[in-house]
């Protein structure tokens, strides 16, 4: 009992810090770390791109830690997937909230998501490869289902300004706390780089592939996608194929030089679907909101588009991300939200 209560006040301090804390999810950056240490935080929210509510996947956030892992063995091995390379242990901890469509019927919601939520800590590990063209993240999910501390919390930040009341978290997917364990593992390399991209303000391109793998009770799906990057200095990752249309001149040293960088970029995958516990609960586990599995598309689509901002060793980042529906019922053919960052390598 105490264990729980240490857990909820550590997450409701979490919650509150999110008023003024922002995002970071910087093992999803391909960029090295200049250090050997990294923290950060993020926050989604649909509130932060115009025209959103909540509904859906209604709002998430994380902090994380990174520090390097001194090189032991050259080796490979399941801990050390690239001979001698740059390695780092992570650790996180966050929540995400889901929502139907209207958040202040308190009457059971038939047809449309239900109020889930998942709030969990990880550890892991991230590796470069030795020349740092490719990027592994392994990450293990300790999370926690049916706790009734996301919504009220939620109900406590809808008091504030014209938000809707929230009255329907007691017809959330799973009653009481459930332990939903997970892996994920994203693996990234880097395909491409064109250099010298004049007269763009951004004179670097970089393309980056990506596969992703979510296993346990919270998410079971394969994902493959890509990435596409445009900055204003040279990427710190190299590439597989490298091209430069203009050759290296004054201006391609003043770059390195920068202590600014920007960069803008785009991003699609798709998901295949296996289960989708935050929809479908688990088998053992009865509710009446449930989404039957006929009626869950098994193919979902993720659109992402954002800006970073490096300063020294300071990161920030903006982003949309869109995804398609992902159960039949649902009314529109897309749902979106956006994210704000902030994290330092120290």
């Amino acid at each position: 009992m105490a264990l729980k209560v240490f857990f909820r006040t550590l997450i409701l301090l979490i919650f509150f810090s999110q008023c003024i804390a922002v995002k970071a999810q910087f093992r999803t950056q391909f960029a090295p770390l200049q250090s050997n240490n990294y923290f950060g935080s993020h926050f989604d929210d649909d509130f932060l791109f115009f025209g959103n509510r909540d509904e859906q996947y209604s709002g998430g956030f994380a902090f994380e830690y990174l520090t390097s892992i001194k090189k032991t063995h050259e080796r490979r091995h399941l801990f050390n997937p690239f001979s001698n390379s740059q390695r780092f242990l992570t650790i996180s901890m966050g929540g995400e909230l889901y929502t139907p469509y209207n958040v202040s019927d308190s009457l059971i919601i038939l047809n449309d998501r239900p109020y889930s939520s998942y709030l969990y800590s990880t550890m892991g590990y991230t590796a470069y490869s030795s020349n740092g063209d490719q990027k592994l993240n392994f990450d293990f999910y300790f999370g926690i289902m049916g706790s009734e501390l996301p919504g009220k919390i939620q109900e406590l930040v809808h008091t504030v300004g014209d938000s809707p009341p929230t009255y329907g978290w007691e017809n959330r997917l799973m009653s009481e706390e459930v332990f939903i364990p997970n892996i994920r593992i994203h693996y990234q390399r880097n395909m491409l780089t064109l250099g010298e991209i004049k007269p763009s303000m951004f004179n670097w391109f970089q393309l980056t592939s990506s596969f992703i793998i979510n296993t346990g009770y919270f998410a079971n799906n394969i994902g493959t996608g890509f990435k596409a990057n445009l900055s204003t200095a040279l990427p710190n990752s190299p590439a597989k194929h490298t091209l430069n249309l203009h050759p290296f001149d004054a201006h391609y040293a003043k770059q390195l030089e920068r202590k600014t960088i920007w960069n803008v970029y785009f991003s699609g995958q798709i998901e295949l679907v296996g289960r989708n516990t935050s929809l479908q609960s688990l088998p053992w586990v009865n509710s009446p909101y449930v989404i039957s599995r006929d009626l869950v598309n098994r193919h979902v689509w993720t659109l992402e588009c954002g800006i970073n901002m490096t300063h020294k060793r300071l990161y920030m980042t903006y982003y949309v991300r869109a995804r398609s529906k992902e159960f039949i019922k649902y009314a529109k053919t897309w749902h979106s939200w956006a994210s704000i960052a902030i994290g330092r390598s120290f």
